[in-house]
């Protein structure tokens, strides 16, 4: 709400110009980590400029804007997952020139902290609130407060409810390069 753009505003993964624009590196996998932290409601229908979406890119924040309005009621809240990989533009003249393919592996979608950086929380108690260090050392614990795991909801991508089940007559098996098998439901 209240950006400039019609198709939403801009956000450049150079932290607001601080440091060079980062950028995906053909044939390496990389590690993506989102914040989305909703915005104050000052009162009901005047939502506050203070929601903050941050992301880490293998490890170092790239993205921190916080002058967000995301919401003007209290009673909305993050309710879905959605991702796009998108070219742009409404017209064959924003296609690609060429194939493109890209690989997306290990989603996890919490409302608990997710660690930015590979490798073991610290335990040892000394951290405080939901992060411990500094700049690109930061990591964000994540907390095992869940005494049970809900089952998997499937989607199609035109995002169709499959179920809870992938024992469906029409979905594929496929075997991967890196030797992973996925069933695919069209």
């Amino acid at each position: 709400m209240g950006q400039e753009s019609v198709y939403g505003d801009d956000f450049k993964w150079d932290l607001n110009g601080s440091i060079p624009q980062k950028k995906f590196t053909t044939g390496t996998w990389h590690r993506i980590v989102n914040k989305v932290s909703m915005n104050t409601i000052a009162s009901p229908g005047n939502g506050d400029k203070n929601g903050r979406v941050q992301t880490w890119l293998d490890g170092e924040l790239v993205l921190d804007v916080d002058t967000l309005r995301l919401r003007d009621y209290d009673t909305v809240k993050v309710d879905k997952f959605y991702l796009s990989t998108f070219h742009g533009g409404s017209s064959a003249e924003w296609a690609p020139t060429h194939d493109c393919f890209i690989r997306y592996d290990n989603f996890t979608v919490s409302t608990d902290s997710i660690a930015v950086k590979a490798g073991a929380p610290d335990t040892s108690g000394t951290c405080e609130g939901e992060s411990c260090g500094q700049g690109p050392e930061r990591i964000m614990l994540r907390t095992q407060n869940r005494a049970t795991v809900a089952p998997v909801e499937t989607y199609r991508i035109d995002g169709t409810f499959i179920g809870r089940k992938e024992t469906r007559s029409d979905a594929a098996t496929h075997q991967l390069k890196n030797g992973k098998r996925v069933k695919v439901v069209r």
